[in-house]
């Protein structure tokens, strides 16, 4: 991982409970996706932050439901263009 995606990687595990609370990992194009051994533990406010696409929306209000690319994304996309090497 990028020296620069370190922390976010760190910021990511502590609000899921730390990695004692990981009992699988796989990630897709989208997403990441953990199932956790306590489900009690992570912090849905806080991870709502994370991920490779805004979502122009809000808990209780829709807005528009538009999909923007964050810089995640784009970073996402060269590593995968680059087979891993621009990791």
């Amino acid at each position: 991982m990028s020296k620069k995606y370190d922390k976010l990687g760190q910021d990511i595990v502590e609000k899921i409970g730390g990695s004692e609370n990981v009992s699988t990992f796989t990630h897709c194009m989208t997403r990441l996706r953990f199932a956790l051994n306590d489900n009690k533990k992570w912090i849905k406010k806080a991870l709502k932050r994370y991920g490779f696409i805004f979502v122009d929306r809000e808990e209780y209000d829709l807005k528009e439901l538009r999909r923007i690319p964050k810089q995640s994304f784009y970073w996402y996309k060269d590593v995968i263009r680059s087979n891993g090497d621009k990791l």
